[in-house]
């Protein structure tokens, strides 16, 4: 589950009061500053290996968040018993 930062919310707050020419460029620019804060977040996934290949689970917001759907949610993939890791994703940013 997402859960928008103080922070994260003070920047689109501020967007929100500033002035545009129109809803159009309002609305672009609250998207674009959304997903940039998004994107700057860390993210984990559950990487899973079996005999039957490999398979990622995620993003999760959190590490714990991951666990725990490691323990609850995610299955072995077929009858040996898997490898499994979390990680943090690592991605690139498009500037």
């Amino acid at each position: 589950m997402f859960n928008p930062r103080v922070g994260e919310v003070r920047e689109v707050t501020a967007l929100l009061d500033a002035e545009h020419d129109d809803v159009e460029s309002l609305a672009r620019n609250v998207l674009v500053a959304a997903s940039d804060l998004v994107f700057k977040r860390d993210t984990y996934v559950v990487v899973q290996q079996s005999s039957l290949g490999t398979f990622t689970w995620g993003p999760y917001w959190t590490m714990k968040q991951a666990e725990n759907a490691l323990a609850r949610n995610i299955p072995e993939p077929g009858p040996d018993r898997s490898r499994v890791l979390i990680t943090k994703l690592i991605g690139v940013q498009d500037d």
